[in-house]
């Protein structure tokens, strides 16, 4: 993936991109077409929303409903095609963690390092087997984390990059509120650190104010609907969420992404190790401390593993460099 700034940046991995989002787009295909078993009752329940659309008077983020109905009128709804496009962001996914990695010089042993480690995660193949709003809440988040990127390279004063970073959240909370968790955490991270001066320019605000003008809908259907998501949040935290620990949280990690969690907090460091990078790090991390403090289910963080994932296998292509250094006998091994 390209950005204004690729000045620096190694060149992209081509046949090993290609390679690994034909794998992870394939292993999607091949699931929709194999599966032994209908459509899950939540894609019954939003193509049927889609069919009794009610665009500023829903009681839930209205995106997945206004892509069944988009679906409906184009591709169709068989089977196959409904679950494709949950693959196809998936496969994003896949494509943004080794945009992450190259952003931080990453040439191809890391591009194709933190593609492979998402395409491993059994937790990113499940989201994306489905057609729910959690593979695309992913989505979200790495578009906005990856917007905070270029906002960061740029010292703030790129408004392209504050533009975009509005466009993904407004987008994020068309599909899920939870969008509101890493927005908060952004905001924390540039209040914290010396970032904050980026508030005495119009551009956060601007941003903010397109996130609201593209989310709009679903503020509004909240309003219009006596905020269920609030009835909905206090019974969730009443007969599930009370029964998530911290320990438990922080070993579902590994769980759903292996070696990948270690890559992750290796990405923590390669982005601090920046100075100028240190705001996405600390805006994940006060996002990991809000979903521990409120009981959040485990798969709530996936959304922040492509990024990190990314600087992790910058991280690992820079210290293998160096151990090739110091012993030339290592590059024989490895």
């Amino acid at each position: 993936m390209t950005t204004p700034h690729d000045h620096g940046r190694p060149p992209i991995a081509g046949p090993v991109l290609a390679a690994a989002l034909a794998l992870k787009l394939g292993l999607h295909i091949a699931t929709a077409i194999m599966t032994p078993y209908g459509l899950q009752r939540d894609e019954f329940l939003y193509l049927a929303m889609g069919a009794h659309l009610r665009l500023w008077s829903m009681d839930f983020p209205p995106a997945m409903a206004l892509l069944a109905q988009l679906m409906r009128a184009t591709v169709g709804t068989s089977l196959p095609v409904i679950r494709l496009v949950p693959g196809l962001a998936s496969t994003l996914l896949v494509l943004f963690a080794a945009s992450f990695a190259r952003e931080l010089g990453g040439r191809k042993l890391a591009q194709g390092l933190a593609a492979l480690t998402i395409i491993a995660s059994p937790a990113f193949l499940r989201s994306g087997a489905l057609f729910q709003p959690v593979v695309f809440d992913q989505l979200a988040w790495t578009l906005l984390l990856f917007a905070l990127l270029g906002v960061a390279r740029t010292a703030g004063s790129d408004g392209r990059w504050w533009i975009a970073l509005g466009v993904a959240a407004g987008l994020g909370l068309l599909i899920k509120f939870s969008i509101a968790i890493i927005g908060v955490g952004v905001l924390g991270a540039i209040l914290l650190l010396p970032e904050r001066r980026w508030m005495a320019t119009r551009w956060p605000y601007l941003a903010a104010l397109i996130a609201l003008g593209i989310g709009s809908p679903s503020v509004v259907g909240q309003i219009h609907t006596g905020w269920p998501a609030l009835v909905y949040e206090r019974e969730l935290a009443a007969q599930q969420l009370v029964h998530v620990t911290v320990s438990g949280f922080l070993a579902n990690q590994v769980a759903m992404m292996g070696l990948g969690a270690a890559l992750a907090v290796a990405g923590l460091r390669e982005y601090w190790r920046q100075r100028t990078l240190r705001v996405l790090p600390v805006s994940c991390l006060i996002a990991l401390a809000i979903l521990l403090a409120f009981r959040g289910k485990s798969y709530y963080l996936l959304p922040v593993y492509p990024a990190l994932v990314g600087g992790g296998a910058a991280w690992t292509e820079r210290a293998t460099d160096a151990l090739w250094r110091v012993r030339p006998w290592a590059a024989a091994v490895v």
